[in-house]
């Protein structure tokens, strides 16, 4: 169920992309792997919000600190934004999948929501970034 688009894209996902029926924004996610190591360190989380005129922003946590920004996504395509964040000191496990969690997002290019799993891609359609529906987590 594509429906033709007469603009050239990019190279495609090589993932398989959920149809457009879904989304990923007005969902919290958690991080479950950064670039395909587990993100056990602290709890990084994205959410991505429309706000009044539109635009979409991305916020959450990097399990340190806060942050936020613009992100643009266009069909199966994503790109983040400048991302403004608080300067909180970390553990140094936190503050090493803290630098990840933000290199991940900067580099994603391409999104892929398999059920409660959103991954983000580069443009090598490489997974930087595995999250897990923050309503499907089941932790004690």
């Amino acid at each position: 169920s594509c429906a033709s688009q007469p603009e050239e894209t990019p190279e495609a996902p090589t993932e398989d992309v959920t149809p457009m029926t879904e989304t990923i924004d007005e969902t919290a996610w958690i991080a479950s792997k950064i670039y395909g190591e587990d993100a056990k360190a602290g709890r990084s989380t994205l959410s991505i919000v429309a706000e009044e005129e539109g635009e979409l922003i991305a916020s959450g946590s990097t399990a340190c600190n806060n942050y936020r920004g613009g992100v643009k996504i266009d069909g199966v395509t994503i790109e983040f934004g400048l991302l403004a964040a608080t300067r909180r000191l970390c553990s140094p496990a936190i503050n090493g999948q803290e630098q990840a969690f933000l290199e991940a997002l900067e580099a994603a290019r391409y999104w892929a929501r398999v059920g409660g799993t959103l991954k983000l891609l580069d443009p090598k359609n490489q997974v930087v970034m595995e999250l897990v529906d923050k309503a499907d987590e089941h932790q004690d």
